[in-house]
């Protein structure tokens, strides 16, 4: 599969979850999506994030800051899902977002946790979220060790 190159625009405006209630709607959802994509890691429960996997969208896969592959939605809710039931999260925590060439929002962040084998491990976490009928979804996902 050919994955477009993409142009990213940083949102300095833009303040994570600043909750106030009055603040344009540019982002609307934006905000309780990434939240729950968040909460999920950080409580256990994979529904929370479940919700944002659209199983017809082909999520692009990025290992290490380059593209590696895609796979259905479906089957990444089942990698996603399981990884959650098998982990336990330290901390997972949202320092960036920029707006995709394509209308697609980037957060970055990092997820601390310890593994299956109970080593605890730090790496690098993006999410990129569209809008996909009025629902914002997960199109691709990213991890990078260290830093």
């Amino acid at each position: 599969m050919q994955v477009p190159a993409y142009t990213y625009t940083p949102l300095p405006y833009y303040e994570y979850n600043n909750g106030y209630y009055l603040s344009q709607g540019y982002y609307t959802g934006l905000d309780a999506a990434i939240n729950d994509i968040q909460t999920a890691w950080t409580s256990g429960n994979p529904n929370l994030i479940l919700q944002h996997i659209d199983g017809n969208t082909q999520i692009a896969i990025y290992l290490n800051g380059n593209y590696s592959y895609s796979l259905a939605g479906t089957d990444y809710a089942n990698m996603v899902r399981d990884a959650i039931t098998h982990i336990r999260t330290v901390s997972f925590t949202i320092t960036n977002m920029e707006m995709r060439s394509d209308g697609a929002y980037t957060v970055t962040g990092r997820h601390e946790f310890y593994d299956i084998n109970n080593n605890l491990r730090s790496v690098n976490i993006s999410y990129t979220l569209a809008p996909v009928n009025g629902v914002w979804v997960i199109v691709a996902a990213g991890s990078a060790e260290g830093g």
